[in-house]
């Protein structure tokens, strides 16, 4: 979409933003700085940042952190999930719901990818392969469900940190022994207790 504005509307309205960024990086102390890469205007909307945390840590307001890029289509699968309509308010709009799995895909990859092995298969909405077409859908599920369970049981799970965050305990359904059903009521046991 081409930009109808001035370029003096727009260099002040991305002044004005980077100003509210600046704040509310000071204000909430970020480890860390993601952007969803879609396009090639992340690359220079991250170097606008970058600079802007360079400079902030030069007048002491912020430490360091850096500013990474990530791509963007698990969360765009994640935002049009029935998972994000069940996990966030109905009231985030589709950009925040992508904002929130691109931090918690950045926190831990594997507890936001296996939050979409559903009963509606949303997992597939991510190309994993340009040829996976070619796969039946059952043998594609097959081999990620046990790439999952493989994964989920070489680094273990905090069963207690899924209790406490419910985006968490998607991993639950991959550990040996259990699949989703005994998964789902281990859950229920223990959250009643």
């Amino acid at each position: 979409m081409v930009s109808r504005r001035a370029p003096e509307e727009m260099k002040k309205i991305k002044e004005e933003d980077m100003q509210r960024l600046s704040t509310f990086m000071v204000k909430h102390k970020p480890q860390v700085c993601v952007i969803g890469c879609d396009c090639r205007k992340a690359l220079f909307l991250q170097e606008d940042i970058q600079h802007l945390v360079n400079e902030l840590a030069s007048e002491r307001r912020l430490p360091r952190i850096h500013v990474e890029l990530m791509e963007t289509e698990l969360s765009i699968v994640f935002a049009l999930s029935s998972r994000a309509s069940f996990d966030l308010p109905i009231s985030y709009p589709l950009l925040l719901r992508q904002a929130i799995s691109l931090g918690r895909r950045l926190q831990d990859p594997l507890f936001e990818f296996a939050q979409l092995v559903t009963i509606e298969n949303e997992i597939l909405g991510i190309r994993w392969h340009p040829l996976q077409d070619s796969l039946p859908r059952d043998m594609l599920l097959r081999a990620l469900e046990i790439e999952f369970i493989n994964r989920v049981n070489e680094v273990g799970v905090d069963v207690n940190r899924c209790l406490s965050h419910p985006h968490t305990a998607g991993v639950i359904q991959f550990i040996s022994g259990l699949g989703p059903r005994k998964g789902l009521h281990m859950l229920k046991v223990i959250f009643s207790n």
